[in-house]
């Protein structure tokens, strides 16, 4: 039976709401946890605390490199067939392994020398980059589950684990009142234990769900995986050096300060991320299920960019209005940075914007033009480098700013070639 245009929006407007309310509260709590650390922790430890989040979030991407996506975009056309996933997902957790494996034995060592140049002993050094592996691992495998529960449209699970796992990074935030001399190392080990906690709640589900032991995937899936890899593995270096670049690079140059000042007004990006977050986790499995042509495909991919797009202006505008009130809970030490703020905000809406374009491009499996991210991420890189003073709160907050435009650049020019040759998708349109 063929369900009206009123019927979908109240169907799709419901599973929006329920899971933007849900992820608003992990968002809130993920926030507060980020403002308690900002304010709690002095200017050193929470330069080298960036530092560790810095790294956490290159490696991970790296290691992704879009399978999770792939995942969907792959198992999604078999759906309402669950019997592929197996196969597929078990591909893509051995290519996410040997990859996180080499990138956590180089990253290692650049993560304890980057601690050490920004005031960090060599214990805590060492602690904190162990901390920072296993989260990588844990991490990367709580996403992939999260991959298949999406494409299942099993939200519940995902919102429970993401809310105790954001309990837990709250908790260590807050332990930073008694428990001040551990300094970046608390923050750092709760990551470890939320990630560890999502990943468990997650994979139970799945299990209860999936035989993820068994199955197998046909040749055609796997040359599609292979190749979506070889595409998106260079891609995904690049769009490190472009997203965790600044962080990266202020921390190189030893400019505790102004790294730790970008990185705290910074936080309030998650308002922005949660907006591409809900879209991205709720529109993209749908996105991957069209089956109803091209002028279908294009309609829905218009209607979700557009929103998330609308949204993200509208919340900047509100963010900036409120500027005072959120610098201030900060703390003392940021009050004074609203032209940094107001930087970094207008960096965090075009960030989130072109998330959101991304994860609706690799929901098609449209990963042609992705080359646009080296030439531009070496444009933004030479010309930070050269033309910012790094060591000033004002050029660091233009280099965090200006990092999401090769991103940006990059989702257009993928939506550009996935429009004109879209993905066939054999599975029925999801009502």
């Amino acid at each position: 039976m063929k369900i009206s245009v009123s019927g979908r929006a109240r169907h799709w407007g419901v599973r929006l709401f329920g899971f933007g309310s849900a992820q608003g509260g992990i968002q809130a709590l993920g926030m507060l946890a980020g403002l308690l650390a900002a304010r709690l922790l002095t200017i050193d430890a929470y330069a080298r605390y960036a530092l560790a989040i810095a790294v956490v979030t290159a490696v991970t991407v790296v290691g992704d490199s879009g399978l999770g996506s792939q995942v969907v975009a792959i198992a999604g056309r078999y759906m309402p067939d669950t019997s592929r996933i197996s196969g597929i997902y078990g591909l893509a957790r051995s290519y996410r392994t040997w990859i996180s494996a080499t990138l956590s034995v180089v990253s290692a060592p650049i993560l304890v020398t980057l601690l050490l140049r920004n005031q960090a002993s060599v214990a805590e050094a060492s602690a904190i980059a162990a901390l920072v592996i296993a989260t990588v691992f844990l991490s990367l495998n709580g996403s992939l589950v999260r991959s298949v529960l999406q494409l299942d449209y099993q939200f519940r699970s995902i919102q429970i684990s993401g809310l105790a796992a954001a309990m837990v990074r709250l908790a260590g935030s807050a332990l930073l009142v008694p428990l001040a001399v551990l300094g970046a190392l608390l923050p750092t080990l709760a990551n470890a234990v939320a990630a560890g906690v999502q990943w468990i709640w997650m994979r139970k589900t799945v299990v209860e769900r999936f035989d993820l032991g068994s199955g197998s995937i046909s040749a055609d899936d796997r040359t599609e995986m292979r190749r979506a890899l070889r595409r998106l593995l260079p891609l995904n270096v690049v769009l490190v050096a472009q997203s965790q670049g600044a962080s990266l690079l202020l921390g190189a140059l030893g400019a505790t300060s102004a790294l730790a000042s970008v990185t705290a007004i910074s936080r309030y990006g998650l308002l922005f991320a949660f907006v591409s977050t809900v879209a991205v986790s709720v529109l993209a499995p749908a996105l991957a299920r069209t089956n109803s042509g091209h002028r279908a495909v294009v309609r829905r991919y218009a209607l979700v960019v557009g929103a998330i797009s609308l949204t993200t202006m509208a919340m900047l505008g509100l963010i900036w209005a409120l500027r005072d009130p959120l610098l201030a809970l900060l703390g003392t030490q940021y009050t004074g940075l609203s032209r940094e703020f107001l930087i970094v905000s207008v960096g965090s809406a075009v960030a989130a914007t072109a998330a959101g374009i991304s994860g609706m491009n690799l929901a098609r499996g449209w990963t042609g033009g992705s080359w646009m991210m080296a030439p531009t991420t070496a444009i933004w890189f030479a010309w930070g480098f050269t033309m910012l003073d790094l060591h000033s709160t004002t050029g660091a907050a233009v280099l965090m700013a200006t990092s999401a435009l090769p991103s940006l650049a990059t989702a257009v020019a993928q939506a550009a070639f996935g429009l004109k040759r879209p993905t066939r998708i054999a599975a029925s349109d999801p009502q």
